[in-house]
């Protein structure tokens, strides 16, 4: 048995010994079809999982015309993408509980 098998394998042991009924393997990309196959043989049951982000439905012509509009669509593609990740998660803790 290879090495990540078998650290799945014992990861799975050691959650079933203490007491867990399902064990999540996490993403896969579509495209990583190695990926998919291996945790298709370790039992895995596939799910899909939709993914939208804040900007994707407007259009260049439908930006906001506001001024507090553009200043958060400014905050959104200019200056967060460029930010620590530090602060990021920050913002993240003070504000989720707000627009989350």
């Amino acid at each position: 048995m290879g090495g990540v098998p078998f650290l799945f394998w014992n990861a799975i042991q050691n959650a079933k010994a203490g007491g867990a009924t399902e064990f999540d393997l996490g993403r896969s990309d579509l495209h990583n079809q190695g990926l998919i196959d291996f945790k298709d043989r370790l039992g895995s049951v596939r799910s899909a999982i939709s993914y939208y982000k804040a900007g994707d439905i407007q259009s260049k012509s439908q930006r906001p015309s506001t001024v507090g509009g553009r200043a958060t669509f400014i905050l959104q593609r200019q200056v967060m993408p460029h930010l620590p990740g530090r602060f990021l998660m920050l913002a993240g803790r003070l504000f989720y509980k707000h627009v989350g």
